[in-house]
């Protein structure tokens, strides 16, 4: 029996770093070619939350440059599970982004917490 006959449509998490160095209209085009692909992959009940800019726990080298803090964006959306892998793959090959989490979701909402 195929998996994906079974789950058709998956809910999905994907957080993404994008540099520290970027300014905000940088990390909007970003955004929103994510969102391009997402509606090329024909994505779904999508959320988004920005959990802004924050320290990385260690130095990234991206594109020739240490990056010491990130902009982290987090997005929850539903997705057929056969075009999945093939919107990680979109997701791998865009240049700005340094690091991304695809997951399955468990459909529960994401709660945001207040940072201390």
């Amino acid at each position: 029996m195929d998996i994906t006959s079974k789950y058709p449509h998956r809910s999905y998490e994907l957080t993404y770093l994008v540099p520290g160095a970027m300014n905000d209209a940088d990390v909007a085009q970003i955004k929103t070619e994510v969102e391009t692909a997402l509606k090329k992959f024909s994505g779904s009940e999508v959320q988004y939350y920005d959990w802004g800019k924050k320290s990385l726990a260690y130095v990234i080298t991206h594109e020739g440059k240490k990056q010491r803090d990130a902009y982290y964006n987090h997005m929850t959306f539903k997705m057929d599970s056969l075009k999945a892998q093939d919107f990680e793959q979109s997701i791998f090959l865009m240049n700005k982004i340094m690091r991304h989490l695809l997951l399955v979701g468990d459909g529960a909402p994401v709660q945001q917490t207040e940072e201390k």
